[in-house]
């Protein structure tokens, strides 16, 4: 993974991992039904949760229209 990408990413904690499991849920258009932002309000209010980073998404998010050439790049970097 190209290492200015680790310059858009603060690493919170660095817990020991069993099992881990990541969970995304997607807000706006994508979740009309709002399904996505139920299930994840559910969840943090019955489970422990703990935030291990924090990131910039304008690095990650490429808002141009059309324009995928960043997003596809770093899909097809070897890592």
């Amino acid at each position: 993974m190209d290492d200015e990408i680790y310059d858009h990413i603060i690493f919170l904690a660095d817990p020991d991992l069993n099992e881990p499991v990541l969970v995304i849920a997607l807000e706006g258009w994508i979740d009309a039904g709002l399904g996505a932002s139920n299930a994840i309000g559910t969840m943090l209010d019955t489970i422990y949760t703990e935030v291990l980073a924090t990131f910039d998404t304008e690095y990650f998010i490429d808002q141009r229209a059309g324009d995928r050439s960043r997003a596809s790049s770093m899909a097809s970097r070897p890592n």
